[in-house]
């Protein structure tokens, strides 16, 4: 039984890295091919733009703790399913909005999706599935998602250019519906009742997961992650525009954004061998520290040495990162209340990077049409989080 339990587990692992890459790099990442077209072709300015993936963020973190408290004790089979639908069918309306309005209801829509198919109930699913591979499990999710913008970044920008706005956003929730619908339907099923997980719980959810709430790691945890998360969201999401203003040219640009989801897989990569031999703690305020160092070495340098500093730096902390915080709350808390928990944690974060695209369009706006500004807000904010992360003990 076990056997059977741990080789269907891992199906459902390449099963979930495969639909990751393809939800993230739809869901989030063609946003920014589409910022400044929609500009030129509206009139709309960058903040207004912006406004519209921070709503689906916003929407996406406020639906996190239902969709986890559902996934404890309920199959993930239906809630990725439909939000694989809905996610389709939104960014298909996308393609027909012609109102600010319209585009933000589509966005908050499509948030939806991303809190029934991101991230989150994938760890939850895999938690529960494989409680004693989890670190492993969230590793292949990860290593595989990590090429989401390095693949469509550019395949969204060949498929503007090539087919226009319209029709290459149909083209992308096509794409979404055929790869993600399927797997999520035919692959998923109610994780075994009979899964153990011999790790150690942490003593204030052993009984009540509410518990974790008063404790004081979670909310430091949850600060630090999420300030970070500003400043990394806010200059990812933005990088093209952000490098199309440096004077590069529109497949440069494409490229090196897209190169930053192969530096998470690297981040990642590196990370995964040394996390045994490396301090939680004083890694999380490296890490934080690198993604500061990317935005200011971008501010010094406005040139493609800059351009490739960011890249690296901030794609290689960002992949390690995202892997370090499932693999964390795991070890903390155990699976029993996993989904309830990261759900916690993660609306914080959520919330948090809502205000990231947001803050980077609005900076862009307010400052005569300049990332300048956003960059130093960025940098200064990486290092409050790192100083959140001090008082975490390992």
């Amino acid at each position: 039984m076990m056997t059977r339990n741990w080789s269907h587990g891992w199906n459902i692992v390449a099963a979930l890295a495969i639909t990751e890459t393809v939800s993230y790099g739809i869901l989030y990442y063609a946003f920014s091919v589409y910022i400044e077209p929609l500009e030129v072709t509206f009139g709309w300015n960058r903040a207004e733009v912006s406004l519209a993936l921070s709503i689906g963020v916003l929407v996406s973190g406020l639906l996190t703790i239902p969709v986890g408290i559902w996934l404890d004790t309920h199959s993930a089979r239906g809630v990725m399913t439909i939000g694989s639908i809905i996610g389709a069918l939104g960014f298909a309306a996308f393609s027909q909005v012609t109102t600010l309005w319209g585009l933000y209801l589509v966005w908050g829509l499509l948030g939806v999706a991303m809190a029934a198919v991101f991230y989150d109930p994938a760890f939850v699913v895999a938690t529960k599935w494989l409680p004693n591979e989890r670190s492993r499990a969230i590793a292949w999710i990860t290593l595989t998602a990590g090429f989401a913008s390095t693949i469509f970044l550019p395949l969204t920008t060949w498929l503007f250019e090539t087919y226009g706005r319209i029709n290459s956003q149909l083209i992308l929730a096509a794409i979404l519906a055929v790869v993600t619908i399927p797997l999520h339907a035919l692959v998923l099923r109610p994780a075994p009742k009979n899964n153990t997980d011999n790790t150690k719980v942490h003593a204030s959810t052993t009984d009540d997961a509410p518990d974790v709430l008063r404790d004081r790691s979670f909310w430091l945890l949850t600060i630090g992650f999420s300030l970070a998360g500003i400043a990394a969201y806010g200059s990812r999401v933005h990088a093209i525009p952000l490098f199309l203003d440096l004077e590069m040219s529109p497949a440069f640009a494409a490229t090196a954004a897209g190169i930053i989801g192969g530096m998470q897989v690297f981040g990642r990569a590196i990370y995964i061998p040394l996390s045994s031999y490396l301090k939680t703690r004083i890694t999380v305020i490296l890490l934080f520290l690198f993604h500061g160092l990317a935005t200011l070495l971008l501010y010094l340098f406005p040139n493609q040495f800059g351009v490739w500093s960011f890249v690296a730096l901030s794609g290689a902390a960002a992949g390690a990162l995202t892997l370090i915080r499932p693999v964390l709350l795991g070890d903390l808390y155990g699976p029993e209340h996993f989904g309830r928990i990261n759900g916690y944690a993660s609306i914080g974060q959520l919330l948090a990077i809502t205000a990231g695209p947001l803050a980077a369009g609005a900076l862009y706006t307010a400052s005569n049409q300049s990332y300048d500004s956003a960059l130093i807000v960025f940098t200064v904010i990486c290092g409050v989080a790192a100083l959140a992360i001090l008082g975490l003990h390992d």
